[in-house]
């Protein structure tokens, strides 16, 4: 009998932690970490329906699947991959200061990746 090698299965598309330290930045007075996230995985069980549902998969994500395994490839371009990609953000919140050492309160928006998806 052949021996087969293992292989851990592909982690599919989704959320995972990805903390920033602002420890040693001396312009961010708090928070000193967060997490802002950061979608990783892979998007190719996304070809299957049920899985399509459960990755977030869009129309055209699906298009791109179906033409990769058993569509129509045309004029030889090759074949576009599904991406995991953030598809809901949220605001980051933090406390500076300014050239004068004022306290300020300030925003960025779209920082932190709340869900993924693929694309």
């Amino acid at each position: 009998r052949n021996r087969r090698s293992f292989r851990p299965e592909a982690t599919d598309c989704g959320r995972k932690p990805y903390i920033v330290s602002f420890k040693h930045n001396r312009k961010v007075v708090t928070p000193e970490r967060a997490d802002i996230g950061i979608c990783h995985g892979s998007c190719d069980r996304a070809r299957w329906p049920d899985a399509a549902d459960a990755l977030n998969a869009t129309g055209h994500t699906m298009k791109m699947l179906w033409n990769k395994f058993g569509g129509v490839r045309k004029f030889g371009n090759p074949e576009p991959k599904a991406c995991c990609y953030p598809n809901a953000y949220a605001r980051f919140h933090f406390l500076t200061y300014d050239e004068r050492d004022n306290l300020l309160a300030d925003v960025v928006d779209d920082m932190i990746a709340i869900s993924c998806a693929c694309r």
